[in-house]
């Protein structure tokens, strides 16, 4: 046999084993093998079908090589214009690329695909791509385009006497019925699916027709039959031993058990499920089941649970669909509502929003805006209260008003069927009556019994639709009066919350102002610029509170030929961070100007004995104080000074960064307190000192939400310490702007920078 024999023969029977052994003893493709064959191949149309294949195995995991193989197979088709093999890449990419990009993206892959199989006139090929377009159209909620697909490529098969495409097709409408929940048209398309994958012994397909019957029957709360089926699911993919599949029906299991109120059974699913994915390590499956879990926790009241689960969780959640991601912030929001901590809700319930937004999720939209409505009111802020509210209600309204719409459909579809019917009996008893007028003029009597008959069914059935109508009319007028009493009530609790909203307005200004004088006392702990331009020109001092007063704030004396000059954070921000703050400033100025200490860890020493001396004098057992970076300068002796309380001191020179590690102690109340470390180093022309407390590096942001951590800082200060002091401090500023964009600031921010 010739090689390039072998190589054709190889690749078929590889494409074969994707759709028929794929899954039946829970091993993929043999990518190797792909690879060898795409290496190998004398035909470039070998060459492009196999790189196909491996860019459909690879899409999971390895996605930036699938599309690498899939870019590859493009290039090479269209050299050789090789139709099929264009509209195939161009399908898999759109498939790969579904739930990562712009729906018109996706749409534009899917017609050049559609433009390729037609000019190739691959029915197979073009079956598919109907398919797919179908189901883009389906899940961008245009039905009627995607029942239109849906025919085309049922014509297509029906034609072809393709009874695998069939199968799939027959699923696909089903999921679309589903959607538009007509959940009995859907059961129908399911079970037309089920019964030629059985025929055509699939049984991988048949168990996802029975995965699908088991999710209809649980959206029409049918939950015995739902519960029945996905036990047929598990066993089928036990049988065929498709571990990954059976960790997800265990998951839907689990769900229905939760619904049920059996939650003993639902963690004895969820565990299962672990320990399935936990041996394939399959990070993906084992984080969505966790997800899955955190209802069941908040069903029991465990916010600690829900919040200690989820927190571990999130780093890694974004990576999975982004129902999973929604549902995570959703329930992490939840718990730390209930336990008062609303601040760190409303940063959850902002990731959630956004993605929701994002894909357009009505339902979850409306979850977040009622929990966001529930935040707000626990800080009493009832202007923001009230608008999550009326956002909530009018999608509350408009999901009534869809419901309401489609029962009105439904009875004036059972009313059009009932009058057609009785269309049909009365012709059918004119008939009669003609027949019987011209045969049996005889039987004048017969036929008078034979009219009155008729006429009392005629009656009986006119007066049974009249029943049915008025009923239906009497439930239409109840749904109405739902509706409108619940448009009342919004109302009633709008005109509530405008009066709530006026109090708090005049409150909020009486606020305001109190803090706002509260700043002119606390700018007077505060070193002027000007002063500290004058000892040290070559400086600048980012300075960002999170509110109108601080918890942050920097500090600055001048004795001798020494200078000092530190960057503080105090427990706390806002007012309670302000008051802090003040008496901590006292407490270093005292330490200084009073017992006349110069040393900087043996003033961090005193100064915390100040600071506590201070707060033991309240009732209550206070425990705050703050972290600080201290640093002394001498420049006739080129020498610096350093000591940190939970603070590090950075300085670059040649474009290294070097870092001095503080105390792991606070100034403040401890539970092992030791003397603060004093830490001298000789500094050359041209050092750039940071000092910094933590809300820069702490700040959410950035395309995911995350934090902008230590390590960005360093990167960013590394690129931007040659330049001078004052540009320095903008791009600082800059960036740290556009990294939290819409989200709220989280902390104070101080970061100080110095040249020597």
């Amino acid at each position: 046999m010739k090689k390039s024999d072998f190589t054709k023969i190889l690749v078929f029977v590889l494409w074969l084993l994707s759709f028929i052994f794929y899954g039946q003893n829970g091993k993929k493709l043999n990518i190797d093998s792909l690879k060898k064959v795409i290496a190998t191949a004398k035909y470039d149309t070998t060459k492009i079908n196999s790189l196909c294949v491996l860019a459909n195995e690879l899409r999971r995991k390895q996605l930036d090589e699938a599309l690498e193989r899939l870019s590859e197979a493009i290039k090479l088709s269209e050299k050789i214009n090789y139709k099929s093999g264009l509209g195939k890449a161009y399908r898999i990419k759109g498939i790969i690329l579904k739930e990562k990009e712009n729906p018109e993206i996706i749409l534009g892959l899917y017609r050049n695909s559609l433009k390729n199989y037609t000019e190739a006139k691959d029915e197979k090929g073009l079956s598919e791509i109907n398919t797919s377009l179908a189901n883009y159209y389906r899940d961008q909620g245009n039905l009627d385009s995607a029942f239109y697909f849906y025919d085309v490529a049922e014509i297509i098969s029906v034609k072809s006497k393709d009874s695998v495409r069939l199968a799939a097709i027959y699923h696909d409408k089903g999921a679309a019925y589903s959607k538009m929940f007509d959940f009995a048209t859907a059961t129908l398309f399911y079970l037309r699916s089920l019964d030629i994958s059985v025929k055509i012994k699939d049984k991988i397909f048949e168990a996802n027709c029975l995965n699908s019957l088991g999710g209809v029957y649980y959206n029409q709360k049918n939950y015995k039959k739902a519960e029945e089926y996905i036990l047929k699911v598990i066993t089928l993919r036990t049988e065929l031993n498709q571990q990954a599949e059976i960790g997800k029906a265990l998951g839907n299991l689990a769900k229905l058990y939760a619904r049920t109120q059996r939650l003993a059974q639902a963690f004895e699913a969820y565990d299962r499920a672990e320990n399935i994915f936990i041996n394939l390590k399959d990070s993906a499956g084992y984080i969505s089941i966790k997800v899955q879990q955190l209802p069941l926790y908040d069903k029991l009241n465990e916010s600690e649970k829900v919040i200690d689960i989820g927190t571990k969780l999130a780093p890694f959640v974004s990576a999975l669909k982004p129902a999973n991601y929604i549902s995570l912030h959703l329930g992490l929001a939840k718990a730390y509502r209930h336990l008062k901590k609303n601040d760190l809700a409303l940063k959850e319930l902002n990731m959630a929003m956004v993605v929701a937004d994002k894909i357009n999720n009505a339902d979850a939209l409306m979850h977040g805006y009622d929990e966001m409505y529930r935040v707000y009111q626990a800080k009493n802020d009832y202007k923001n209260a009230f608008i999550y509210l009326e956002q909530y209600s009018i999608l509350k309204d408009s999901s009534l008003n869809a419901e309401s719409a489609k029962q009105i459909a439904e009875m004036d579809t059972k009313y059009q069927t009932e009058k057609r019917k009785l269309e049909i009996k009365t012709l059918n008893t004119e008939k009669s009556l003609q027949d019987a007028e011209l045969t049996r003029k005889n039987e004048e009597a017969k036929r008078r019994n034979f009219q009155l008959l008729v006429f009392a069914l005629g009656f009986l059935i006119a007066l049974g639709l009249s029943v049915i109508i008025y009923r239906n009319l009497q439930k239409n007028k109840r749904y109405s009066r739902i509706i409108e009493a619940q448009k009342e009530e919004v109302e009633r609790q709008k005109i509530e919350v405008m009066h709530q909203k006026e109090v708090v307005e005049e409150k909020n200004k009486e606020i305001t102002d109190s803090i706002t004088y509260a700043l002119r006392i606390q700018s007077a702990i505060l070193p002027p610029v000007n002063y500290v331009k004058e000892y040290l020109p070559e400086s600048f001092i980012f300075y960002q509170p999170k509110d109108i007063v601080a918890g942050d704030f920097y500090w600055m004396h001048v004795f001798g030929e020494k200078i000092f000059i530190a960057a503080a954070d105090s427990t706390g921000h806002g007012v309670p961070g302000a008051l802090v703050s003040v008496v901590c400033a006292n407490a270093l100025n005292r330490t200084v100007n009073e017992f006349g200490v110069k040393e900087t860890g043996k003033i961090l020493d005193k100064t915390r004995e100040l600071v506590i001396e201070t707060f033991a004098k309240s009732v209550s057992d206070v425990k705050d104080g703050m972290d600080i970076s201290f640093m002394s300068i001498d420049k006739s002796r080129k020498e610096v000074c350093w000591s940190g309380a939970n603070s590090p001191l950075w300085y670059i020179f040649n474009n290294e960064v070097t870092e001095l590690k503080g105390d792991k102690q606070p100034i403040g109340k401890s539970d092992d307190v030791k003397p603060f470390t004093t830490q001298t180093i000789k500094y050359q022309t041209n050092t750039v000192f940071y000092l910094f407390t933590d809300g820069y590096a702490d700040q959410f942001g950035g395309d995911r939400g995350k934090k902008f951590k230590y390590k960005q800082l360093e990167t960013l200060l590394l690129n931007i310490n040659n330049k001078p002091l004052s540009q320095q401090e903008s791009e600082l500023k800059n960036v740290f702007n556009k990294w939290k964009g819409e989200l709220e600031q989280v902390d104070d921010v101080c970061i100080i920078g110095i040249k020597l």
